[in-house]
């Protein structure tokens, strides 16, 4: 008979037959054993759910600790919310499903949840894999520096809200009381759910401890025909989640000050994008629109400078930056 797991573990995924087998894997080898793994498939229409099935009649130890659910596809949002809904656990951790963990990932994260009791969440650092360009840690790539193999973050909030923070939803451990306090996965959201997450639970958890130490792998392979990465390209995609998410956050109790003035300089920089976007497409009025309301957001001497661009020379504006200019340099 298995014992009432402390953590459940949620892999959420959509036709990645050929990844999800090292994912599950990487569960399985965990040095802490009492947890479950609850895989989500979001409607597949690859080999996934008979690959999970070999995995399950294999026998292997730590199979009997895995559950297969299958939905109409949905989103990942909506996947780790049936997964969170079936959890039985005291923590959650998550993985997608062409990530991995290192061995030790829970049994370090729960020695530090232990050394800064009390405190409900834990991230460790990732390294990024598959990718030439990006050979470096999360942590480094934020530019986060962490001293210590262990350490506490008192107020998470203020150090999530300076963009990029290094923290990746693969490397979270929460405790599940206090999720289940706040409001679920946006389905909303297309490929930007675990950014939106993670601003949401140190908005409500306030401390989090960390183990510096890349204890996942994530997946950042360049091409690939299926993958959020991939829909992340899309400029459009991209802007409309930064969009609806900040606006969303502008509209969430409790925030002080220097947090909004921060919401506000990001929603600046989206509307900015979304100029360059209607510059490309020569929708000038539209562009003219988005700049007006960067300069609401957030009214800045390269802002206003881009405005007047944008409103008296757009053509000129979209030619440089169509020639491989960067935005500051376009303005300037």
């Amino acid at each position: 008979m298995i014992s009432a797991p402390n953590i459940s573990v949620i892999i959420p995924t959509y036709n990645r037959g050929y990844t999800i087998e090292h994912s599950i894997n990487s569960v399985l080898a965990q040095t802490y054993t009492n947890y479950e793994l609850i895989i989500v498939d979001d409607g597949s229409t690859d080999a996934t759910a008979s690959l999970v099935k070999t995995i399950c009649a294999s026998g292997r130890p730590g199979v009997e600790r895995i559950s297969y659910v299958r939905q109409e596809q949905s989103g990942k949002s909506a996947a780790l919310n049936r997964g969170i809904a079936a959890a039985k656990g005291e923590w959650l951790a998550f993985l997608d499903s062409d990530d991995v963990w290192l061995p030790t990932k829970l049994d370090m994260q729960l020695k530090a949840l232990k050394e800064f009791e009390p405190c409900d969440a834990c991230f460790t650092d990732a390294q990024y894999t598959n990718n030439p360009k990006l050979n470096v840690t999360a942590f480094r790539r934020a530019g986060r520096r962490h001293s210590g193999i262990i350490g506490l973050l008192p107020d998470a909030l203020s150090f999530v809200i300076d963009e990029p923070h290094g923290i990746h939803e693969q490397t979270l451990l929460v405790r599940i009381s206090r999720f289940k306090e706040m409001a679920p996965f946006d389905s909303n959201i297309r490929v930007l759910e675990d950014h939106d997450f993670v601003f949401r639970l140190a908005l409500h958890v306030k401390r989090f401890c960390f183990v510096n130490r890349p204890l996942v792998e994530i997946d950042r392979t360049p091409v690939r025909s299926i993958g959020l990465i991939d829909l992340f390209r899309r400029e459009e995609v991209r802007l409309r989640d930064q969009q609806y998410i900040y606006e969303k956050w502008l509209a969430l109790p409790g925030l002080g000050l220097p947090v909004r003035r921060k919401i506000h300089g990001y929603l600046c920089s989206v509307y900015s994008g979304w100029a360059n976007v209607y510059l490309e497409q020569h929708q000038y009025e539209k562009a003219r629109d988005a700049m007006s309301i960067a300069m609401r957001h957030q009214l800045a001497p390269t802002t206003a400078l881009k405005w007047a661009f944008v409103k008296f020379a757009p053509g000129l504006m979209r030619r440089r930056l169509n020639s491989g200019i960067t935005q500051s340099d376009a303005i300037a």
